[in-house]
């Protein structure tokens, strides 16, 4: 009879192979149970994100709109296909429009983001931007993208009052001083984006009026222009090139700088905004002396809007260039021109001919001159983040003129 002799290990028991098996299920059951995370899928939950960088290119920008309220996180990184790095707002409640701010950007690369709800996992589109701005921007024109943000919460239109504190207020005075860049710099320098908002990272910050170096305080404040609440008719930044400093802002008093009739914000928020941004991010000298007549307004055509007065007149725009040589200028200088240190740190723009003055100087219109926006594409686009608890917005501004009578400036002094 034949049979064979068993060479291996003994076969198993039948109270082995129920063991394994009852063994087998339980390990089957607990995998069920095991929460993996969803992997970032694209859909429709985010229905806008703006991504741009300010400063000189190493602070990153992200704002964001969903369908409805999201705990979100951006990731970012130097590849589409590698979003190794991750910025998220502090922590809060979730909400349907947010943003985050971020240093560290490599300048000059270009980056991509993605926003990822942690709760669901749903992401949106991928964007990208590079981390240049004006000061390192290649582009010509030179662009220069801000962020501008009060430092508390908005009022509604009906209570402005003389506190004015409402964000559609500011876009417009922004949007001015694009048209006020746009000029003063004679179409060489245009403002490209600005992102208008009433909180940052999820809190309200105002900044002492002198900085600690390097930002010796917390939550300090990251916009470009802060308008403040706390500091009346302020209007201050720091020259040198403040825009490379990572704790150094142009603070705007809103009271006195924020007024809602009609042109009026020409001569005050936009118009002064623009006079601190040749500061921050143009090296500009103050002219508060004169050594000829009429101040540093030149009758025959314009003066510099580096004097503290000035606007529209009535028939035409005075003090709304920048400086160069006290023959179209006739201000007390202390060193070179604003026009020269212009050109000293932006190398594109030329010498300007004395003999024919200044680009579009003797502009008619009330509203100015243009900003770019339809000169070359990618010009000015203005965002406003209005922070509602739960339900926030993040929306396209579109300038209209305010409602209430017109304004009109003075004669040049």
């Amino acid at each position: 009879m034949g049979g064979g002799e068993w060479t291996g290990s003994p076969p198993p028991s039948m109270e082995s192979r129920v063991r394994r098996a009852w063994t087998a299920l339980m390990a089957a059951l607990v995998a069920a149970l095991v929460i993996v995370p969803l992997p970032a899928r694209a859909g429709g939950l985010f229905t806008e994100v703006v991504a741009f960088a300010t400063k000189t290119g190493y602070r990153g920008v992200v704002a964001w709109q969903a369908t409805q309220p999201v705990s979100g996180v951006v990731r970012y990184g130097t590849s589409a296909g590698a979003l190794d790095r991750t910025a998220a707002p502090e922590p809060g409640l979730p909400d349907t429009a947010q943003m985050v701010m971020f240093d560290g950007l490599t300048v000059g690369l270009t980056y991509y983001a993605q926003v990822v709800d942690t709760r669901t996992g749903e992401a949106s589109s991928t964007v990208s931007f590079r981390a240049v701005n004006a000061y390192t921007d290649p582009g010509d024109p030179y662009t220069i993208d801000l962020v501008a943000q009060l430092d508390s919460p908005e009022r509604p239109v009906v209570d402005r009052g003389p506190d004015g504190a409402n964000l559609a207020d500011i876009a417009r005075g922004m949007d001015i001083m694009a048209e006020r860049t746009w000029d003063a710099s004679d179409g060489f320098v245009r403002v490209g984006r600005v992102l208008v908002t009433d909180t940052n990272l999820d809190h309200a910050a105002n900044v002492p009026f002198y900085n600690n170096a390097p930002c010796g305080f917390t939550k300090g404040n990251m916009a470009d222009f802060l308008i403040q609440t706390t500091i009346p008719h302020d209007s201050h930044t720091w020259s040198g090139f403040a825009i490379e400093s990572p704790c150094t802002q142009i603070s705007l008093g809103r009271r006195g700088q924020l007024l809602a009739t009609r042109w009026r914000d020409d001569l005050h928020l936009g118009y002064v905004a623009t006079h601190e941004l040749m500061h921050y991010a143009f090296n500009s000298p103050d002219l508060y002396s004169a050594t000829g007549p009429g101040g540093c307004a030149n009758p025959d055509w314009n003066g510099s809007i580096m004097h503290n007065s000035g606007g529209w007149a009535g028939s035409r725009w005075y003090l709304t260039e920048l400086d160069d040589g006290t023959s179209l200028t006739p201000c007390q200088m202390t060193g070179s021109s604003s026009w020269a240190r212009l050109r000293g740190r932006y190398g594109r723009v030329p010498v300007r001919n004395a003999t024919t003055g200044f680009y579009n100087s003797h502009a008619a219109l009330a509203r100015g001159n243009p900003d770019g926006s339809a000169v070359k594409a990618g010009g000015l686009e203005i965002w406003v983040l209005k922070r509602l608890p739960g339900g926030s917005t993040l929306t396209r501004f579109e300038y209209s003129e305010p409602p209430g009578p017109i304004v009109v400036g003075l004669p040049p002094q």
